[in-house]
């Protein structure tokens, strides 16, 4: 993956790929039978995409985070019969935004 500001694409190991070079040392994928992760990555706002979820974060704050936050305020004013719903987004939010 480059260090440059960019779309990268990590195919999985040992699946076919199709590589472009466009300079001494950057190249491009331009096709691949299998995608391990997706970046894409512009001044300091990152959007990762991997089997294990999405990441947006930007400054060292995360989406998730976020979220996550906003659900744990929200059950500190919540009735105690909205409890178990509102926590299960937790889960929800953890299991999209790693």
């Amino acid at each position: 993956m480059s260090d440059r500001k960019s779309i990268d694409v990590l195919p999985v190991a040992g699946s076919p790929v199709v590589i472009g070079k466009l300079a001494d040392d950057d190249y491009i994928v331009i096709a691949c039978d299998q995608i391990a992760m997706y970046r894409i990555t512009t001044g300091n706002t990152v959007l990762r995409v991997d089997p294990e979820g999405l990441l947006v974060s930007k400054d060292g704050d995360t989406l998730g985070k976020i979220l996550n936050d906003l659900v744990r305020g929200v059950l500190s004013i919540a009735a105690p019969k909205d409890v178990p719903a509102i926590t299960e987004l937790i889960e929800r939010i953890n299991d999209l935004l790693p």
